[in-house]
């Protein structure tokens, strides 16, 4: 996987684009000139909900990365390398043997699961190509494995009735014309492009139907560029061979549909999406990698689908082709839960209320699922909506009582009753639901699903110095609650004032918002670091401009993404002036989770 675009936006970028080097911004004139799917080809897709992705390769053998395994990256991939040596990495196919491999095995297993599509890698950076190509002897079939590994999922998919997609990595590390000089193509890129194209016929026009095309090279400024993948040809062209396919947007032009990566995207009804997020750690097989439990998994999936968006789970199968049994346990789980309570799930839009971390609502028709993931007491109330409530009822058990009001709508289900993975209330309206509405939606991206909860609990601050001269209780909670005056505190001038605030414990931070009352903060050039032991900091972010209200997502970079969520107890937030300056804050607000 690697992205940093990651949405498309028809017209200039707007607040809500936060941050924004994950949307692209096209003009209306370039936008409506596009290729898209024909109208209706994709309505399949946002009631199917879920999928799986699948990332299984050479690279499964030594428990890395598919692709970022390999020792060598050409730009503008190179900010680190590999642990195996090409050498090494590019022989790895001598070995794959694949012993256990049963496609029928792994297609049930979506559909157990409660998944409605497929989509699996048939060739990522690293070149090696996972089907019997006509264009390469960097193939599956010159393995000892010796036989065609993607035709045999297809026909199995294509036997299940499972929708069937195929991921294509644009980069190619292997590959002897793909030669980046830079951040630039190279002097046989339009060779390389040649290759592409035919590889893409290829893999839509020999295997039958082919639902879902997901490319891998979203705009990078550089040589992500559309015109640098010829991207408008190469999605034509796959129009051609198969008139519905879906394609994502990863070729620096809109698609048809946007690939929030390993986070859940913001609530988006006006444009299809889907979060790719894993079920472990890492997109292939690590022995060593971090499960999901079931509950996990369903948060993740409400998340997006209250979002108004799919979720596709990836599994990397073991060396041997078969899926490890303590992620199936994760999976049969989950596939339980779908099976009982999947009416709220499939053929729904998010809405019309936004979700948020207590969970969201999905509807169809005239009845309004309530998914709630998180209790926030013994009430759960919600905004007031235009339609009459006629009915409760608890799809997971017990008897709701509901009240609505001018003011509100007010759920109430005694706790014995609530599932612990989600409990599900159905609402049956008056009449369908005619509009989204405003109001409790995220006007904050902190205040959605993606980046956690507050967790300044526990936390302690210290400051540089006092611009009072009286010390700074290190409980004082104002700084973390904002009921304060005017500010939490207030240091002497300084050439580089600090604050440290300690969260008590080592978190996971996902995002940190910064709060002054309007018109008093001077702070241009305030810094944010992290550490793990108040020794060693990183620099994850630095303001540019003056502002009111800065809101940071923390994020790192891992498999050629930036993922939401930065090992750290303590942060420093520091002035950086080229004159002394006191550092004045009212409320300092860290959001994420445990690690």
């Amino acid at each position: 996987m690697s992205a940093f675009t990651q949405s498309s936006v028809r017209g200039p970028l707007q607040p809500e684009h936060n941050p924004p080097h994950k949307f692209q911004s096209f003009s209306p004139e370039r936008w409506d000139a596009s290729s898209f799917a024909p109208p209706g080809a994709i309505q399949w897709w946002q009631e199917a909900r879920f999928g799986m992705f699948i990332h299984f390769g050479v690279a499964s053998l030594k428990g890395v990365e598919l692709g970022w395994g390999r020792g060598t990256r050409l730009k503008p991939d190179t900010s680190t390398t590999g642990p195996i040596p090409d050498a090494i990495y590019d022989k790895l196919y001598k070995e794959f043997t694949i012993a256990k491999f049963d496609a029928a095995k792994w297609v049930d297993l979506a559909r157990q699961t409660g998944m409605k599509y497929i989509v699996v890698i048939t060739k990522h950076h690293d070149g090696f190509h996972m089907w019997d190509t006509a264009f390469s002897d960097y193939k599956i079939t010159k393995a000892p494995f010796g036989r065609d590994y993607l035709k045999e999922l297809v026909d199995a998919a294509h036997a299940a009735k499972m929708p069937i997609g195929v991921y294509f990595s644009q980069r190619d590390w292997y590959h002897p014309d793909y030669d980046p000089r830079g951040a630039y193509p190279g002097r046989d890129h339009k060779k390389y492009i040649e290759y592409q194209i035919n590889a893409v016929r290829e893999l839509l026009t020999k295997y039958g139907k082919i639902d879902i095309l997901w490319f891998d090279a979203a705009w990078w400024g550089g040589m992500f560029k559309e015109e640098d993948w010829d991207s408008e040809r190469l999605y034509r062209m796959a129009r051609e061979c198969q008139p519905n396919i879906l394609i994502n947007n990863r070729a620096s032009i809109p698609g048809d549909f946007d690939t929030p990566e390993q986070h859940v995207g913001g609530f988006q009804a006006n444009r299809p999406w889907e979060s790719v997020i894993t079920l472990t750690g890492s997109w292939g097989y690590k022995p060593a990698s971090p499960l999901k439990t079931p509950k996990q998994v369903i948060d993740l999936l409400i998340q997006c689908v209250t979002g108004d968006g799919n979720l596709m789970l990836n599994v990397g199968p073991m060396p041997t082709g078969e899926v490890a049994p303590k992620e199936i346990e994760v999976l049969n789980v989950v596939g339980d839960w779908m099976g009982k309570y999947g009416e709220s799930v499939y053929q729904t839009r998010g809405g019309p209320l936004r979700n948020a971390s207590w969970g969201g609502t999905t509807y169809r028709g005239d009845t309004v699922y309530v998914h709630v993931l998180k209790w926030p007491g013994e009430t759960l109330r919600l905004r007031p909506i235009d339609e009459k409530i006629l009915s409760a009822r608890a799809l997971t058990g017990g008897e709701v009582k509901f009240e609505q009001t001018s003011k509100g709508i007010s759920l109430i289900l005694p706790e014995k009753s609530r599932n612990p993975l989600d409990t599900v209330i159905a609402l049956k309206l008056d009449r369908p639901v005619s509009k989204i509405y405003d109001g409790q939606g995220a006007a904050s991206i902190f205040d959605g699903p993606s980046y956690g909860e507050p967790i300044t609990r526990d936390a302690t601050f210290e400051i540089s110095s006092s611009q009072t001269g009286n010390p700074i209780e290190a409980s004082n909670r104002t700084l973390f609650t904002g009921s304060n005056s005017l500010y939490a505190f207030q240091t002497k001038p300084e050439t580089t004032p600090w604050v440290i605030i300690d969260l008590g414990a080592r978190k996971n931070v996902k995002g940190v918002r910064i709060t002054n009352p309007p018109g008093t903060t001077k702070a241009n050039g305030l810094e944010l670091l992290v550490s793990q032991d108040k020794v060693k900091w990183t620099s994850v972010w630095k303001a540019d401009s003056d502002s009111a209200v800065w809101e940071v997502p923390v994020t790192q970079y891992t498999a050629g993404a930036h993922i939401p969520g930065v090992p750290a107890r303590y942060l420093k937030l520091q002035l950086n002036s080229p004159r002394t300056s006191p550092l004045a804050l009212k409320q300092v607000e860290v959001f994420g989770g445990n690690p």
